[in-house]
């Protein structure tokens, strides 16, 4: 499926809107700012290249995010 620039810049600006949200549960887990700015990067890059209608978008980052702090913890 081809996304819009309408539909990409939408999602974007959900993204933005919850990334301190996001930032703060990376920080939480990391103790790192840095760390935590690499996590809400990569849950971005995740997030820019799905195929997917998902109703909570909220909740989504967020797993993502947890998912993306999990892992870097275990790097």
């Amino acid at each position: 499926t081809i996304v819009s620039n309408e539909e990409t810049n939408w999602l974007a600006a959900r993204f933005e809107a919850d990334r301190p949200r996001l930032h703060a549960i990376a920080r939480r887990m990391l103790s790192s700012r840095a760390e935590a700015e690499d996590v809400v990067q990569d849950t971005w890059m995740r997030v820019s290249r799905a195929d997917a209608g998902i109703d909570n978008l909220a909740g989504w980052f967020s797993t993502i995010a947890i998912i993306d702090g999990v892992t870097s913890l275990t790097i």
